[in-house]
């Protein structure tokens, strides 16, 4: 089965330490963390533990080079039998979604993966 995402999810950029900051739905929650969907993913900040602020492991100074600071979009792991206020919960298999950041003036980067965390709420 396929577990659901959830605010306590692992959300991460290709580059990393580049972690995405989600907000889950408290219209379903499990085991206490609100469930995903596309508008808690879309648009949400990357961060990074430590002094950095965004997508670490890029260098800033090569203009063809932008490290991730958002979601730009995400394209995978929907679960369209389960939806939330009319959206589609996402989940951990086939999940994926791209960033803003540009390498070797390559953008945006695909590569956003998840890990569900919960294995309580799964989806066929």
């Amino acid at each position: 089965m396929n577990p659901v995402l959830t605010a306590a999810s692992t959300v991460t950029c290709a580059h990393p330490p580049g972690t995405v900051r989600v907000t889950g739905s408290p219209r379903l929650t499990v085991a206490g963390a609100g469930v995903l969907t596309i508008n808690g993913v879309q648009g949400a900040p990357l961060t990074t533990v430590g002094p950095l602020t965004t997508c670490g492991s890029l260098p800033q100074a090569n203009p063809l080079t932008k490290k991730c600071a958002s979601v730009l979009t995400v394209t995978g792991g929907f679960a369209p039998r389960l939806t939330v206020g009319g959206m589609p919960v996402l989940a951990q298999a086939g999940f994926a979604g791209m960033t803003d950041g540009v390498v070797a003036n390559v953008g945006p980067q695909p590569g956003l993966t998840a890990i569900a965390n919960q294995a309580m709420l799964t989806v066929g």
